[in-house]
């Protein structure tokens, strides 16, 4: 059940991500909160930034949008900022001596306000070493670093850009550097640019954005690749002739898997006479493209050019064909009235080409495409996003006219009053459950609401909420045109406490509340930080009633979270309901592994996903494999949990493995599906009998003597260097009194095997598991392979 409503979370957050990008808008948004330490205590002087990030030409960007400002002595700050969209803004706290925190505002597809709880953990350390292709360390090399948390799930896929000087360094003589600002749950990614090298390099463990070089690593190294250089000429496709003054950009060109040798996007603009040049480009394929131009309409469209760069030398006679494009001319009108639209978003999308702009104040946009058949698209604030049902085809020489009717979010009106003088309640939070807005009352008490029709069902529920005095107000209506009034009186206050196994307090806690109606889940609105002996009051909760229940989440760095678990608040309004105590499991253990092929090779690069199974409180984490197939991730619980690899539709296929909490040298199979057995020792057991391996010595033959086993896999060199080995000492050890004897430990032809034996005249006995070698080999202990056991004279190990 829990995880089912963790997909409906999911899909409604992707859902509202990609309705609900507007056209860049800027407001100016009231943001304020506080900052606390790990204790809970406030942070006085902490500097806080905010920044939107965007994407140009495929590369992300950052654009400071608010002066920074600083806590006062309860932790608290306030502050103005331009934001273009509320899903592009974060907001970074920083103090020294603590951890840096940051935070993402989509909390409300409408809101007024924005509000945040940062709390700076304890400072870890991360450090490594950049060296060039001969190994030969860097000093004065700046390295960015690019952190993202998996403490909570919506930041898990964000690395943090902004403000840059706070995430860079320089190498030192020795070419290591060192980040002290990050805290135990926090990868990165890193950004190296050296003065001899000409394109700023990215270093990642894995293309999934969730993986990066986890903050306990002190191993890092980065190479920076051998370069080489591209000249080539911009051209027009009819004529072939050069054309000057075009922008291009040039980035990687890799497999899926490949994460060496990527670098920052380059942007260069050809000569007058169409030629460009790019010099010290990293070693193998690169992919040209015309540049997006920014607030005009397209001129041309050229195809990607593929080109290949050789180390030290020069790859020329490149060309960047470009084609004239063709016009599609749209007008966007609101439905109803036929008014035209301006800053509406829309966009052609085709296997020829795509576009995209923003409509003028006459409702006009212009994109160009070269010809061909294209899906159309039109979207903005407080309007329901438009496709086009039948393709749109762009013909050469012709202007492709689109004329489009938005029609306009469905909105809810009401009002809210006080219940004992009638009077408006301005500045009160209003939200609509499930998947509405969180707005605010004006000064009338007044207050528009969008909501979601396809989504909404029969009916919803509008909530109204005055935290400072704990009133509430809740109403259900299935007339949703019709004006809601709302009035407002005493609510619950619900009290709870948040504490580790041994029933001491966790400061610093996050709890959120959830609104849980007909298998939707909804935010009652901002979460709250526990105190410092682990207390949190939400004020002005709505009674339950048959319609609808309450599911609270909890998570705190450092243990398990607790997601969507269904309270029972009781009480009668203007009175506190107390909570069961929740409590929360340590993630003080780790689990590491390796992840190999259906042939047994190790599988480098390859995603891994952990998260909880059998109903454990497991934290969600990501990682990779290095380049032997192995990884270790900590911080995770005692407890079952389940592991994934790869994906289905990658090379190898997914696997999954079941393990626990503190397991290690577990391995995942790609493609199969398995449950890890811890290592069992022989060590003061007796030892396993050897006939069912075909191995038959007689009781006369080993009495009273030492038994030296050596598991082995023909197949692989490192046992068969083992065997060649021992066979050299077999008479000094038999001399010694002791017997040697080994195990092919995996299926392969008898007759291969006996036929090796006979070549290297191995002179002791040498067995085979026949059949279940996974059991065979957990039973007798085996970690890995050659493996030796040896027992003393009366055969315990």
């Amino acid at each position: 059940m829990k995880i089912e409503m963790l997909r409906l979370i999911i899909v409604f957050l992707c859902l509202f991500v990609c309705r609900y990008i507007q056209a860049k808008e800027t407001q100016k948004l009231p943001i304020e909160g506080q900052v606390v330490d790990y204790m809970a205590k406030p942070v006085e002087g902490a500097q806080i930034a905010v920044y939107e990030q965007a994407d140009r030409n495929h590369e992300a960007t950052a654009n400071m949008i608010a002066p920074i400002v600083k806590t006062d002595r309860q932790g608290h700050f306030a502050l103005q900022a331009d934001v273009p969209t509320q899903y592009g803004t974060f907001i970074v706290a920083r103090k020294k001596g603590l951890a840096l925190a940051w935070d993402v505002l989509y909390n409300s597809r409408n809101a007024k306000k924005g509000h945040f709880l940062l709390v700076l953990e304890k400072a870890c350390t991360v450090t490594g070493i950049v060296v060039d292709p001969t190994g030969k360390t860097i000093s004065g090399a700046k390295v960015q670093a690019l952190p993202k948390t998996s403490y909570m799930s919506r930041l898990s896929q964000s690395p943090i850009l902004a403000p840059k000087e706070w995430f860079t360094t320089a190498t030192d003589s020795q070419g290591r550097f060192q980040f002290n600002q990050f805290a135990a749950d926090v990868s990165c990614d890193f950004w190296v640019k050296a003065s001899r090298f000409s394109s700023t390099y990215k270093f990642t463990t894995q293309r999934m954005s969730g993986c990066g070089f986890e903050v306990w690593r002190s191993d890092i190294r980065l190479v920076l690749p051998q370069e080489g250089d591209i000249k080539g000429r911009v051209v027009a496709a009819e004529t072939g002739s050069p054309i000057g003054g075009v922008e291009l950009i040039i980035q990687a060109d890799r497999e899926r898997e490949d994460i060496l040798n990527r670098y920052c996007t380059r942007t260069i603009i050809a000569d007058a006479n169409g030629v460009f040049e790019c010099a010290g480009l990293a070693e193998g394929k690169h992919k040209i493209e015309l540049a997006t131009p920014e607030n005009e309409t397209a001129q041309w469209y050229a195809k990607p050019v593929e080109v290949n760069v050789v180390i030290g030398r020069t790859s020329e006679n490149v060309r960047a064909i470009l084609e004239k494009c063709e016009l599609i001319e749209c007008t966007i009108r609101e439905n109803s009235s036929k008014q035209p639209l301006a800053g509406m978003r829309v966009s052609a999308y085709g296997e020829t080409g795509r576009a995209k702009s923003v409509t003028d104040e006459t409702g006009t946009a212009k994109l160009r495409v070269p010809p061909g058949e294209y899906q159309a698209y039109a979207e903005g604030k407080g309007y329901i996003a438009w496709r086009v049902n039948e393709p749109v085809i762009v013909k050469a020489g012709e202007t492709t006219n689109l004329d489009i009717l938005l029609d306009k979010s469905p909105m809810m009106k009401g009002s809210v009053v006080d219940a004992d003088d009638g009077r408006p309640a301005k500045d009160v939070s209003v939200a609509v459950h499930p998947f509405g807005d969180h707005v605010y009352t004006d000064e009338e008490g007044k207050f528009v609401a969008r909501y979601d029709e396809k989504r909404a069902g029969q009916d919803l529920f509008v909530m109204a909420r005055d935290l400072d005095r704990s009133f509430a107000a809740l109403v259900r209506t299935k007339e949703f045109e019709k004006p809601v009034e709302l009035i407002l009186g005493p609510a619950l206050t619900v009290k709870g406490k948040i504490t580790d196994p041994n029933g001491i307090g966790i400061p610093a806690a996050r709890v959120s509340l959830c609104f849980h109606y007909t298998n939707c889940l909804s935010q009652m609105g901002t979460e709250l930080l526990t105190d410092s002996q682990g207390y949190f009051i939400f004020n002005a909760i709505p009674p339950v009633n048959n319609d609808f229940d309450y599911r609270v989440s909890v998570h705190a760095a450092g243990f398990g979270p607790k997601e969507y678990e269904r309270i029972s608040i009781e009480g009668e309004p203007g009175t506190t309901a107390n909570l069961q105590t929740i409590q929360l499991t340590p993630a003080d253990v780790s689990i590491s592994g390796i992840v190999v092929d259906a042939n047994g090779l190790p599988a480098a690069r390859v995603p891994i996903f952990l998260n909880g199974a059998d109903g454990s409180d497991q934290p969600d984490k990501s990682t990779a494999t290095n380049e032997d197939g192995r990884f270790a991730i900590n911080r995770i619980c005692k407890g079952p949990l389940r592991l994934q690899a790869n994906f289905r539709s990658s090379p190898g296929g997914e696997g999954f493995l079941h393990a626990q909490g503190g397991d290690k040298d577990v391995k995942i199979i790609l493609g199969q599906k398995g449950a890890h057995q811890a290592h069992m020792s022989l060590i003061g057991k007796l030892l396993p009998e050897l006939k069912g391996y075909g191995i038959d010595l007689s009781p006369a033959e080993i009495d009273g003597k030492i038994i030296l086993v050596c598991i082995f896999d023909m197949q692989q060199r490192p046992s068969r260097h083992c065997i060649t080995q021992l066979a050299k000492q077999a008479a000094k050890l038999k001399a010694k009194g002791v017997i040697v004897v080994a195990v092919q430990a995996s299926k392969m032809d008898q007759s291969a095997l006996n036929q090796w034996v006979k070549k290297y005249k191995i002179p002791f006995p040498v067995g085979i598991i026949k059949s279940d070698d996974e059991k065979t080999r957990f039973t007798w202990g085996v970690k890995s392979l050659p493996w030796l056991i040896l027992t003393d004279q009366k055969h315990i190990v």
